[in-house]
């Protein structure tokens, strides 16, 4: 294909790159059926549907750039610092480095969202894998920066990041991190230089995973918790409802006893008045003559 359609079909890989995925199939055919090119036509129509956590990046890629360029910025002076092996530098890189990929991942998680897309923790996880990637390895940061992913990357120590298949259109038209200034040291220090590093690296994602999987989990159990709050509050006004409706019966029982109490009272006096009229009648007629 010649480069001009190599561009032609970076660019539109690239438009398709940020379409809503719900959209991306219905918006690959419109754009494949307005393409003359028979050749061109078809390879839009090859171009695989970004993964969730691959579009999410994409639409900070070609959104947000200056926000991505920072990190960016982080990972070219990390590769310099372990170049000059500056272990103070190092430090402070990491530091910022781990700061920055939490404020794009949580930038990345409202973009999204405000497109209609809510990232599960799983998603989230792989955006930040990917963010963590781009630092790592310099083709993966041109990968990120080419706003064209069709899935997460995974960063790999001290090894290259696989990019095979994880970027629509032609690889070779992404953008070129500079080179790194090689430093004057000999191929075993770069060898160790490297393997502390691929470790360090390793010990730091399994920390951050740790510290993630630890953060949703006291998300989840302040959420069970505050839930049990709630249901016990309407409990205990439930119960002091039953308890003041039960002390107003109480009353209401205690003055329908009193009641009765007058009542019985006033049938036993009924009762001997009337005995005792009758016991006047009957005396009454014993008096009448005969």
């Amino acid at each position: 294909m010649p480069a001009d359609s190599d561009a032609t079909l970076n660019a539109i890989a690239a438009e398709l790159s940020v379409v809503p995925p719900r959209d991306f199939v219905s918006a690959r055919a419109a754009r494949a059926k307005q393409i003359d090119d028979r050749v061109l036509a078809s390879d839009v129509k090859a171009l695989r549907k970004p993964v969730l956590a691959a579009w999410a990046v994409n639409v900070l890629a070609q959104e947000r750039r200056a926000e991505l360029d920072r990190l960016l910025e982080v990972a070219s002076a990390l590769r310099d610092a372990q170049s000059a092996l500056d272990a103070r530098r190092l430090a402070e890189l990491g530091r910022e480095r781990r700061s920055v990929v939490e404020k794009l991942t949580e930038l990345v998680s409202q973009l999204a969202e405000a497109r209609g897309e809510r990232l599960s923790p799983s998603t989230v996880e792989a955006v930040r894998e990917t963010l963590n990637a781009a630092v790592f390895d310099a083709d993966a940061a041109a990968a990120v920066a080419s706003g064209r992913l069709t899935r997460p990357l995974e960063a790999s120590g001290g090894f290259s990041v696989d990019l095979e298949g994880a970027i629509a259109g032609r690889a070779a038209d992404a953008p070129v991190s500079p080179p790194r200034k090689d430093s004057p040291r000999s191929a075993k220090e770069s060898a160790a230089v490297a393997r502390s590093r691929a470790k360090a690296e390793r010990a730091v994602r399994a920390a951050e995973k740790d510290a993630a999987a630890s953060a949703r989990s006291l998300a989840e159990a302040t959420e069970r918790r505050e839930r049990a709050h709630e249901k016990a509050d309407a409990l205990e006004e439930r119960v002091e409802k039953l308890r003041r409706d039960l002390a107003s019966a109480e009353r209401d029982l205690a003055a329908a006893l009193e009641r009765i109490d007058d009542l019985d009272a006033q049938v036993a006096d009924a009762e001997k008045r009337d005995a005792e009229a009758q016991a006047a009648v009957d005396a009454a007629r014993a008096d009448l003559p005969e």
